[in-house]
């Protein structure tokens, strides 16, 4: 590798926002799986893939057309691909004086022609890319414009599987405190109130009108209202919305 791309590899912010994912080492998923099988579909390339690069390797998370699950970082062409400005074709590999007697090269699988998109998180860094590898020939723009749709996509799919095991993990925290015995004492402490304030009543009453929220969020206990707050996005994702509000199936709501 050149200097410029091993400092670019080594960034300590750009590893660290790599492995806030958890996502090296981790099994087969569907959704990667899929953007790999569209990339080599669309590029009409017998090898795709989903390359992360970590500091000694570049692991893949999704491959077509390779048995190998990663490759050592002295070899990597990805590791030159995410300090490039956007997305690095490599037309022939064999005249480009940084890859012609790359092992990659001159063995398996004898890469010819590389095209990579990098993987640039919400942070700013890139994790790596989406590439496809083919024989001498070149892409034609609206496939390279795909290549870069399919990195992005990667990248919504990485942020959507972190944001699920973040929520995982604070479900596990919250069952650990004991929610549903403090959500009870919530509810005894509440009959001692007025009818009109009692928060599981406007909670019902306005449940079956189809708000998601208590009629008044004042109404509720600090604890209710983290309950209501961890709740309600889950609820909200079996609804449709409608102006602002959300309207349950009629099954659904007779059902409460």
């Amino acid at each position: 590798m050149t200097r410029d791309s091993v400092r670019f590899v080594d960034d300590q912010a750009r590893l660290a926002a790599l492995r806030s994912y958890a996502v090296l080492d981790s099994p087969v998923e569907l959704i990667f799986d899929d953007i790999t099988r569209i990339a080599a579909m669309i590029c009409q390339t017998p090898i795709a893939l989903i390359s992360l690069v970590d500091a000694v390797r570049q692991w893949f998370k999704s491959a077509v057309g390779l048995q190998a699950s990663e490759t050592p970082i002295a070899t990597s062409f990805c590791a030159h691909a995410i300090a490039a400005p956007g997305l690095m074709v490599i037309p022939d590999t064999l005249r480009d004086e940084r890859f012609r007697n790359n092992p990659l090269v001159v063995g398996d699988p004898r890469i010819r022609y590389y095209a990579g998109a990098p993987l640039i998180s919400t942070s700013g860094h890139a994790l790596g890319t989406v590439c496809v590898i083919r024989r001498p020939r070149l892409l034609h723009k609206d496939q390279l414009d795909t290549l870069e749709a399919l990195a992005r996509q990667t990248v919504v799919s990485l942020e959507l599987r972190r944001t699920l095991a973040e929520l995982a993990h604070r479900r596990e925290a919250h069952a650990d405190v004991g929610l549903p015995t403090s959500f009870a004492a919530a509810h005894e402490r509440s009959r001692d109130q007025p009818a009109g304030s009692k928060p599981f009543a406007k909670m019902r009453s306005s449940t079956h009108a189809g708000n998601c929220w208590p009629e008044s969020k004042a109404a509720l206990t600090p604890r209710l209202w983290m309950v209501c707050s961890i709740v309600s996005p889950v609820v909200a994702s079996r609804r449709t919305w409608i102006g602002g509000s959300c309207e349950l199936p009629s099954s659904s709501t007779n059902a409460l």
